[in-house]
């Protein structure tokens, strides 16, 4: 299994770099991979809604409530990335075609969830998961051409070899979605007013 240092290493080679053997060393390559990898990480894991990177739980309400538009303040997980679903709704379906004010059923705002859904409230969310053992494989090929873009013009001052790292990008992301969207099963929308109102 892979290890945060080993895709370091990967995005150094792909860059034409030496090897380093820990983000500590005392040169530049480990000095700019230290610096890139947890950003480019979190980059990708917040980029889309990966599998392994799912969690469930249930957020308790807040005592203090939003100043208008909705009844209910949560607060996001620590480890909290990107917000999956909540309750399980499709978010953003209404029966109402003709709308003179908002109405989404939740708003993310200073690090909480505002909805007027009430407690307790599930939601399943991306963590930030730091463990690479548990990463998907396809995700490592996005994470390491992501680092190499990252630290392309501080080792090489190429822009050509940062477009390559984009390039590759580009090719393991489509790579790895289509991974993902392979292990999920079929998810049907909701029927909308328009066949609602034929029933």
């Amino acid at each position: 299994m892979a290890a945060a240092i080993d895709i370091a290493n990967a995005a150094l080679r792909t860059l034409g770099a030496d090897r380093i053997s820990a983000f500590t060393d005392a040169n530049k390559r480990a000095i700019a991979c230290s610096g890139a990898y947890d950003l480019a990480r979190r980059e990708e894991l917040r980029g889309s809604n990966w599998n392994f990177a799912i969690k469930r739980t249930t957020l308790p309400a807040l005592a203090a409530t939003p100043a208008y538009g909705y009844s209910f303040a949560y607060q996001l997980p620590a480890d909290f990335l990107r917000l999956v679903d909540i309750a399980g709704w499709f978010v953003g379906f209404s029966n109402t075609d003709y709308r003179s004010s908002t109405d989404a059923d939740y708003s993310i705002e200073n690090g909480q969830v505002l909805t007027n859904i009430g407690a307790p409230l599930p939601i399943r969310y991306v963590y930030d998961i730091a463990n690479a053992q548990q990463f998907d494989a396809t995700f490592i090929a996005c994470l390491t051409a992501r680092l190499a873009s990252h630290i392309a013009i501080d080792l090489t001052q190429s822009v050509q070899k940062k477009q390559a790292a984009d390039e590759d990008w580009k090719l393991a992301y489509m790579r790895a979605i289509a991974a993902n969207a392979i292990e999920k099963p079929p998810e049907p929308l909701p029927d909308d007013s328009w066949i609602i109102g034929r029933l």
